[in-house]
C-alpha cells in the first residue's frame, strides 16, 4: 500500500473523530442555551440583603513566590475596596524569599487584617503544600477560607456573596476573568475569550448536570466544615504533589457528599450596567508563558487526573472527565489532519482525484469516464447527455443525473 493510500484510509477514523468532538461540543451548547446556563441570563446580586447577613469569620488565603513586586500591592488595594468587615488576610511566603517578606512588612500595623504565615520549608515547593502550610496555621479559628493568588483583584462584593452561599452550600466558585488587554495582545486575548466562556456557560451547565465542577484556583469558598472532612479523608485540603491541586478539589467535594455551586451573579453599576462578579487578573500575554502554563494544565487535568480520581462516579460526571481529558486526543487528531492535508499538496493531480473519490464515496464522471478510476471507489453516480450507460466490470452504478 502506497503512503497516499495508507493516508486517506487514515482520514476515515479522524473524520469519525471530527464528527463525534463537534457533536458533543454541540450538544452542550444548546443544553447550556435552552438552559438558561449562558451570559445572557445570570442572577442578580441582592446587595441589600446581602448585606444584611451574619458575617462569617473569612480567612483570605495566599500562596506567594518571588512575588515582592505586587503582593504589598495586592494586599493594599484590595483592603481598601473590599465591602466586608469579618475578614482577615493569611498570606504564606517562604523563608528564603527574603523580599517578598520584607514587602508585607512594609506594610506594618496600618493592616490589622494582614497575616505572614512562613513556610517551615524552603521555596519553592508547590501550591498545594504552602496552602495547606497556611491551613494548619489558621486552625480553626475561622468560618470559610477564600484562596486567591498574589496577582488578584478581588471583587468587592465577593466576600459578600460568598458569605451568603455558605449558608447553603459548602463549596463556592466565583468566576475568574481577565483585566482588559490590547487587541493586539492575543495570546491573553484568547484566555479572555476562554475563560469568559467557560466561566459562563460551561460551569454553570457543568453544575447543573453533575453537581461538582473543576475549582478555578482562585476566588474559592470553602466551608469549614468540608476543610475538615477533606484535610480527615487526605491529612490535606489540597494534594500537595499536583500540578493541578484546585481542579481536584472541585471534583472531590461530591464525593464528600459536600455541596458546590458556581456563583455567576451580576449588578448594576454606577453608570446602571451590568457587571459580573468575579475575580480579575490578568493571564500570560507570551506564547512562552502560556505554552507552560497550558501544558502543566493538560498533564495535572487530563492524565494526572486520570490517573488520581480515575473514572468515578455517576454517567453525568464521567461525561465531564471524558470531556476534560479528550483534549490531548482532539490536538493530536487536528494534527493528524494537517499533516494529511499538507502530503495531499504534493501528490499528482491522478493520486488526488483518488484520494478525493475515495474519501467522498462518490464519484461524478464527466465529461470523460475512467473505468481504473471508477474501480477505486464504493459507487459512481454517471452525468449523461440521456444517452444509456453501459455497464463496467467492478463499476457499481448508483444512478445517472442528466446534463
Amino acid at each position: 500500500m502506497t503512503l497516499d493510500a495508507w493516508l486517506a484510509q487514515a482520514l476515515i477514523p479522524l473524520l469519525i473523530l471530527y464528527l463525534l468532538f463537534g457533536l458533543d461540543d454541540a450538544i452542550f451548547d444548546f443544553y447550556a442555551w435552552f438552559t438558561g446556563s449562558h451570559a445572557g441570563r445570570t442572577k442578580p446580586l441582592a446587595l441589600r440583603a446581602l448585606r444584611r447577613k451574619k458575617q462569617k469569620r473569612i480567612a483570605i488565603v495566599v500562596a506567594a513566590w518571588n512575588e515582592s513586586e505586587v503582593i504589598a500591592r495586592m494586599v493594599r488595594g484590595n483592603t481598601e475596596q473590599i465591602d466586608y468587615r469579618n475578614y482577615e488576610f493569611f498570606v504564606g511566603v517562604y523563608p528564603n524569599d527574603e523580599p517578598s517578606i520584607a514587602a508585607l512588612a512594609s506594610l506594618g500595623a496600618e493592616h490589622p487584617h494582614l497575616n505572614v504565615v512562613i513556610n517551615t520549608r524552603p521555596g519553592p515547593t508547590s501550591k498545594g503544600q504552602m496552602l495547606n502550610e497556611i491551613v494548619r496555621r489558621i486552625g480553626s479559628d475561622f468560618d470559610a477560607l477564600l484562596v486567591h493568588d498574589s496577582e488578584d483583584i478581588i471583587h468587592p462584593y465577593a466576600c459578600l456573596a460568598v458569605n451568603a452561599s455558605l449558608d447553603k452550600y459548602d463549596f463556592v466558585q466565583v468566576p475568574v476573568f481577565s483585566l482588559a488587554v490590547k487587541q493586539h495582545q492575543w495570546v491573553a486575548g484568547i484566555y479572555m475569550d476562554e475563560f469568559a466562556e467557560f466561566h459562563t456557560k460551561d460551569v454553570r451547565a457543568r453544575n447543573r448536570l453533575s453537581g461538582s465542577f473543576p475549582a478555578a484556583g482562585v476566588g474559592m469558598g470553602i466551608s469549614r466544615a468540608l476543610v475538615d472532612k477533606l484535610v480527615d479523608r487526605t491529612g490535606g485540603l489540597f494534594n500537595e504533589t499536583s500540578l493541578t491541586e484546585d481542579y481536584e478539589l472541585g471534583l472531590t467535594t461530591a464525593e464528600v457528599g459536600a455541596r458546590s455551586v458556581f456563583l455567576c451573579a451580576h449588578y448594576r453599576d454606577e453608570k446602571g450596567d451590568k457587571a459580573f462578579l468575579a475575580t480579575r487578573e490578568y493571564f500570560p500575554k507570551r506564547v512562552r508563558r502560556s505554552i507552560r502554563q497550558k501544558t502543566r494544565w493538560t498533564v495535572g487535568i487530563s492524565f494526572q487526573g486520570w490517573e488520581r480520581l480515575g473514572w468515578r462516579g455517576n454517567f453525568w460526571r464521567r461525561y465531564f472527565l471524558f470531556r476534560d481529558r479528550k483534549g490531548p486526543w482532539g490536538n493530536m487528531a487536528v494534527f493528524a489532519g494537517m499533516s494529511i492535508w499538507i502530503r495531499s499538496a504534493d501528490a499528482d493531480s491522478e493520486e488526488l482525484d483518488r484520494l478525493a473519490a475515495r474519501c467522498a464515496f462518490v464519484l461524478v464522471a464527466s465529461p470523460e469516464f475512467d473505468p481504473e478510476l471508477a474501480r477505486t471507489v464504493d459507487a459512481v453516480v454517471a452525468v449523461t447527455e440521456g444517452a444509456s450507460v453501459p455497464s463496467w466490470p467492478g463499476v457499481r452504478l448508483i444512478g445517472t443525473i442528466p446534463r
